[in-house]
């Protein structure tokens, strides 16, 4: 089958337990992965954007692929085989070093995500994820309106929190003068107060 290289927001890229045939290097767009909870619930358990990789921990791993890809705009990649992968790394022990940091910070990250996102208040849980979304994709130039739109229903997959406490919840923000909307703009009026619902983050 002929491998394809472009992707329109909302197709699958790979699915979960498929094999992965070596790097999937994402140059344009970004990408959510996703695992479907037991009652058939959407959670994106970590997000892409250029320049950046899909799958390389399972890829290391040499296991299939444990969440969905799906573009969340569209979406270019390229991929690097993975004999052509597993050679380069052999033959360099500086790339080797790098790798393993990487997945090192990685599993630190999903450590803290996973303490934040398990919170019985659930105010904590959507400030947090508010927060991943300003840290992974930033502002637009007006430096307050986050530079990436989402449904509610992807925002509450982020937070692990169903979408009516998420439309609550982000209506109580927009009370509290916290934040503001426009359609599905997120708009930061009060970066420092987000961040103080937030009780285990590490900055």
């Amino acid at each position: 089958r002929r491998e394809k290289w472009y992707f329109k927001k909302g197709e699958v890229i790979y699915k979960e337990g498929q094999t992965p045939k070596g790097l999937i290097c994402l140059n344009q767009g970004n990408v959510k992965l996703v695992k479907k909870a037991l009652k058939g619930q959407e959670f994106i358990h970590r997000l892409h954007k250029p320049v950046n990789y899909l799958g390389f921990d399972d890829l290391m791993a040499q296991t299939k692929f444990s969440s969905t890809a799906i573009a969340l705009t569209d979406v270019a990649i390229c991929i690097i085989k993975k004999a052509n992968l597993y050679q380069i790394i052999n033959n360099n022990s500086t790339l080797s070093l790098n790798i393993i940091k990487d997945l090192a910070l990685k599993s630190i990250q999903d450590k803290e995500r996973i303490l934040n996102l398990t919170q019985t208040q659930l105010i904590a849980r959507i400030a947090f994820a508010i927060n991943e979304l300003i840290n992974f994709y930033g502002f637009k130039p007006d430096n307050k309106t986050i530079a990436i739109t989402l449904k509610r229903k992807e925002i509450g997959a982020i937070a692990n929190i169903d979408t009516s406490n998420v439309i609550r919840l982000i209506s109580r923000l927009k009370k509290e003068k916290i934040i503001a909307t426009n359609k599905r703009e997120l708009i930061i009026l009060d970066k420092t107060r987000l961040i103080g619902l937030i009780p285990n983050l590490h900055q």
